[in-house]
C-alpha cells in the first residue's frame, strides 16, 4: 500500500510496531526507513501522505533535519511532516519548523499521541480540501474528475463567471484554485494573479487547466501552480492537487509559526501573546497575567541570546502546563494563567524569581547571574479582552523595578477599576458641588395627565445638568456619583427650593412631583427644614408631592414612614415609585399613607398581550383605591395602550406620548 494511505517512518523505530498495528486497523500502512540516506528513495517509491522523523542524540539532530528539509524540497509528493525528538530546546524546534514540520513532539510520547497528531479528527472525517473551480465549460471527462473529487470528501465549488472570483474567495475561503484555460473576457493566469493580490490568499496554490499539454500556459505566479490537461487520469490529477494543497498548508503553518512565535525561545512572541489575550479568558474567573523582566542589560548579542535561552529553558520546566508563556521584550517574559488562585500565583512568582536569581548562566568562558522583577495582575471575573490585564501586569512589573531588584508587585484589576472610579468620582463630585453652589442645574417638567377628565395640572420635576463643554448630562450619568459622594441631600434641597420658586409664580392649580432620596429622608432635621421652607415661601403643602422609589423604601421602611407622616401633616402628597403589577402592596400601604402609586414600565410593555397582567393591574388599582391612593402609569409612548389602561382603571398616565420633558410648564390639560 502506498500514497495517501501510507506513513513513512525514519529513525530508531521506537513506536513502529504499535503504529503499524494501529494504522493497519485504519486501512493504512507504515513504511520503515532505516537510514536517513534512504529517505529520498523511499519517498519517491512510496509517495506517503505523512512522514515521521524520530530524532535521537543531541549531536546529529540538527544535521538530520537539514537532510530531511533538502529531501522534502526535492520530493515529487511532499508528505506531512511530524518530528519526535528527545530534545526540545528552541534551536531544534525552529529547525523543525524550517524543515516544514507541522507537529513537534518532545519525548516521552506514545504511539497513540503520534497517531492523533498525524490524523486529527477534523481532518480525517471531514473535508480534506476546499477547492474553488473557475471554469465556465467543463469537458465530460473533467466533470467526472470533479465528481470523483467530491466523492473523496473534497468540497468543490464551481464558479462560471470569473468576475465573481474575488467575492467567492472571501465567502468560500478555498484551500486551492482550479482555473480553466478558456474563460470569457480574460486569461486564466490573469485571474490567478488578481486573486494572489488578496492579502489572505497571496500564497494559495493554483491548477491551470488546458485541453492539451502542448497548449499549456506559462503563468508568472510566485505561488505553487500546476498546468494540467483536462484529459489527465484521475489518480494523477488528485495526487498533484493534494501535493499542492499540502505544500501550501505546510507553508502557511510555517509562516503562522514565525509570525506568532519567538525563534529563540519557542514561546509566543509579543504579537502572538496579544492575539491570545484579545480572545479573553472565556468563562474562567481566575485569569491572571504575569510579567517578568530580567535585570541584566548591556551585554553582547551572543551573551544576551544565551541568557534569554537559558532563562526560557528554566521557565519551561518551572511553570505549570496550564500557563501559556511568551517572550514580550528583549529581557521580558509574560505568562497567561487561567484557573490558578491568587495565593498560588504569588507563591509561583516567588519560586520563579528565586530559581532565576540563584541559577548560573554559562556561555563560552563567561558565567553570569541575573536578577529579575515580577508584576502580577489578577482578575476576579471572566474577561472578554485580556489586554487591560496585560497592561496592568506591565504596570505592576514597572513598580517592582522601581522598588528594588528581585521584587514582586501584585495588582487586582477590580481594585484598580475601583480606584479609578473613586478618582473619577472625586473629580465629578467637585463639579457637582460647584453646580449646586452656582445654580448650574436645570429643571424640566413632564405632565401627568388624568384619564378621567380631571384637568388639574400635575408635572413631574426632572433634573438636568450641563458639563463643562455645554453638553447635557442625563441623570443616569451624575446621580450615581452624587449617591456615592453623599451629595444627594444637597441636590434634593436645591430641587425642592427651585420647585417652590416655580410654584410661587404659578397659580394654585399646579402641583409638582419631586423625587426625594433616602439620604434626605434619613437626614436629621429634614422635615423641620421643609416646614420652615413652606412657611418662608408662603405655599400650602398640597402643591408638592414627594416621590419615594421602591429601593429607598426597602433601605429603611421606618424612616420612610416617619417622613411620610411629617409630609402629610404639611399637606404634601406621597407617591410610591417603581412598583410591579401583582406585587402585594397592602402591607406597605398600611404603613405609609400614600396619595399615589407609580407602576413600572412593564405595565405598558406587556399588558396589551397579557390577560393575566390586566387582571393583576385591576386588582392592584382596587387595592390602591381602598387606601385612597391613585395609580399612575409612566412610560406611555403611544396611543395604542390608552384605552386598555383606561378600562383597567388607571387614574393617570405619564410619558413621551403626552410630552417629552420640557423647560416650560405649557401642557394643555383641558
Amino acid at each position: 500500500m502506498k500514497g495517501e494511505n501510507s506513513v513513512a517512518y525514519v529513525g530508531k523505530g521506537t513506536f513502529a510496531k504499535d503504529l503499524a498495528s494501529q494504522l493497519e486497523a485504519e486501512g493504512q500502512s507504515l513504511c520503515m526507513v532505516k537510514r536517513i540516506s534512504e529517505l529520498a528513495r523511499a519517498l519517491e517509491r512510496e509517495q506517503p501522505g505523512s512522514l515521521i522523523v524520530e530524532l535521537a542524540g543531541k549531536e546529529n539532530s540538527l544535521t538530520c533535519l537539514d537532510v530531511v528539509s533538502k529531501v522534502l524540497d526535492g520530493a515529487r509528493v511532499r508528505p506531512r511532516l511530524l518530528v519526535v525528538s528527545d530534545r526540545a530546546d528552541q534551536k531544534i524546534r525552529l529547525k523543525a519548523v524550517q524543515a516544514g514540520s507541522e507537529v513537534f513532539l518532545a519525548t516521552p510520547v506514545t504511539s497513540r499521541l503520534i497517531l492523533q497528531h498525524l490524523f486529527p479528527v477534523s481532518g480525517r472525517n471531514g473535508e480534506r480540501h476546499r477547492v474553488l473551480l473557475i471554469d465556465d465549460a467543463m469537458s465530460d471527462q473533467f466533470a467526472d474528475t470533479v465528481s470523483q473529487l467530491k466523492h473523496d470528501g473534497m468540497h468543490v465549488k464551481q464558479l462560471k463567471n470569473p468576475a465573481q472570483a474575488l467575492l467567492s474567495m472571501i465567502n468560500f475561503m478555498p484551500d486551492l484554485l482550479i482555473i480553466g484555460y478558456s474563460l470569457p473576457g480574460c486569461r486564466s493566469d490573469e485571474i490567478g494573479r488578481m486573486i494572489h493580490q488578496l492579502s489572505d490568499y497571496e500564497d494559495i496554490p493554483v491548477i491551470y487547466l488546458c485541453d492539451e499539454e502542448d497548449k499549456a500556459l506559462t503563468p508568472r505566479d510566485a505561488c505553487p501552480y500546476e498546468v494540467i490537461s483536462t484529459s489527465t487520469e484521475y489518480a494523477e490529477f488528485a495526487s498533484r492537487l493534494n501535493r499542492l494543497a499540502l505544500a501550501a498548508r505546510s507553508r502557511r503553518n510555517r509562516i503562522q509559526y514565525l509570525r506568532n512565535y519567538d525563534q529563540l525561545t519557542g514561546f509566543l512572541n509579543r504579537d502572538g501573546f496579544l492575539a491570545l489575550l484579545e480572545r479573553g479568558s472565556g468563562d474562567n474567573d481566575e485569569a491572571a497575567v504575569l510579567v517578568l523582566e530580567l535585570e541584566k542589560a548591556g551585554m553582547s548579542p551572543q551573551l544576551h541570546n544565551e541568557l534569554v535561552s537559558g532563562v526560557a529553558s528554566l521557565l519551561s520546566r518551572s511553570i505549570p502546563s496550564s500557563m501559556v508563556p511568551a517572550r514580550v521584550g528583549d529581557y521580558g517574559f509574560a505568562f497567561l494563567s487561567n484557573g490558578i488562585p491568587r495565593q498560588e500565583l504569588k507563591s509561583l512568582g516567588e519560586r520563579l524569581r528565586h530559581d532565576i536569581c540563584k541559577s548560573m548562566y554559562v556561555t563560552g568562558d563567561t558565567s553570569i547571574t541575573v536578577g529579575c522583577n515580577l508584576g502580577i495582575a489578577v482578575a476576579d471575573h471572566p474577561l472578554t479582552d485580556g489586554l487591560p490585564l496585560f497592561a496592568l501586569a506591565i504596570q505592576a512589573c514597572n513598580e517592582a523595578v522601581q522598588s528594588s531588584v528581585n521584587h514582586i508587585c501584585i495588582h487586582s484589576l477590580a481594585r484598580v477599576a475601583e480606584a479609578a472610579q473613586s478618582s473619577e468620582d472625586r473629580t465629578f463630585a467637585e463639579y457637582l458641588q460647584y453646580a449646586i453652589d452656582e445654580n448650574l442645574f436645570r429643571l424640566v417638567y413632564q405632565p401627568i395627565a388624568s384619564l378621567h377628565g380631571n384637568g388639574v395640572e400635575k408635572y413631574e420635576v426632572l433634573l438636568r445638568l450641563h458639563d463643562r463643554s455645554g453638553h447635557v448630562l442625563p441623570p443616569s450619568r451624575f446621580m450615581p456619583v452624587a449617591e456615592r459622594s453623599g451629595l444627594m441631600h444637597a441636590i434634593d434641597c436645591w430641587v425642592i427650593e427651585s420647585a417652590m420658586d416655580v410654584l410661587k409664580k404659578r397659580g394654585n392649580g399646579t402641583s409638582l412631583f419631586v423625587k426625594v432620596s433616602s439620604e434626605s429622608i434619613q437626614a436629621p432635621g429634614f422635615s423641620a427644614w421643609l416646614e420652615n421652607l413652606f412657611n418662608a415661601r408662603g405655599l400650602p403643602g398640597n402643591r408638592l408631592v414627594f416621590e419615594i422609589c421602591d429601593a429607598n423604601i426597602r433601605a429603611g421602611l421606618k424612616q420612610v414612614a416617619d417622613f411620610a407622616n411629617h409630609a402629610r401633616k404639611l399637606g404634601c402628597g406621597i407617591a410610591l415609585e417603581h412598583y410591579d403589577i401583582g406585587r402585594d402592596l397592602e402591607p406597605l400601604l398600611e404603613h405609609i399613607s400614600a396619595s399615589y402609586v407609580k407602576i413600572n414600565r412593564n405595565a405598558v410593555d406587556d399588558i396589551a398581550v397579557s390577560r393575566e397582567l390586566q387582571l393583576k393591574l385591576k386588582t392592584m388599582i382596587a387595592l390602591c383605591e381602598h387606601h385612597k391612593a391613585r395609580v399612575i402609569t409612566g412610560f406611555v409612548e403611544d396611543a395604542s395602550s390608552l384605552q386598555l389602561l383606561w378600562k383597567c382603571g388607571v387614574h393617570y398616565i405619564q410619558g413621551n406620548f403626552l410630552q417629552e420633558p420640557d423647560e416650560e410648564l405649557d401642557f394643555d390639560f383641558g
